[in-house]
């Protein structure tokens, strides 16, 4: 999506910075995480959800570790806003890092903390998650997750009759 990112010895090496990659598989809805392992590294590192298919529009859980810090922003057309942070986070030796987005609320978690958790309502569709970095070199990024959270609502169950000792299948 931007940038370029290769795979060395099974992990997230960025050529060009800023790197985005974004998965080309749609979930089955709006409502979902993505999360990223990344061993200790003082490059910045974000999860991304709600990504649109085509345009460069997306909610993102960014990590800068070289100040040891997290923030929750939104891209709309390319254009970042941020909508909560700088706040304090500590790396560990491996830490992951994840966005959940469910509905208007967002929240970004550091090694399964909450760091920081906000409303809002910009970006309402999108299907794709993805991840980046925005400095270039090995940032150690491995272990990349995505999925659903909850199920979107489908139709009623249907009644099935109830076959007992006064009502036998096929009599």
């Amino acid at each position: 999506m931007l940038g370029d990112t290769n795979i060395v010895s099974n992990a997230a090496d960025y050529i060009t910075e800023p790197a985005l990659n974004r998965a080309e598989i749609d979930l089955s809805w709006e409502n979902h995480y993505a999360q990223i392992q990344q061993t200790a590294s003082t490059y910045a590192i974000v999860v991304c959800c709600r990504m649109d298919a085509s345009a460069q529009t997306y909610y993102r859980f960014r990590a800068q570790w070289n100040t040891d810090q997290v923030w929750l922003e939104k891209v709309v057309a390319g254009t970042p806003t941020i909508l909560a942070g700088p706040t304090a986070a500590t790396q560990g030796s491996t830490t992951v890092l994840r966005l959940e987005v469910n509905g208007t609320s967002l929240v970004g978690k550091v090694d399964g903390a909450e760091a920081i958790t906000v409303t809002d309502s910009a970006i309402t569709t999108g299907t794709r998650t993805g991840f980046g970095s925005s400095s270039s070199g090995s940032s150690n990024s491995d272990n990349f997750e995505a999925g659903d959270i909850g199920a979107p609502a489908g139709p009623a169950p249907t009644a099935v009759p109830r076959i007992g000792p006064d009502r036998r299948a096929g009599n």
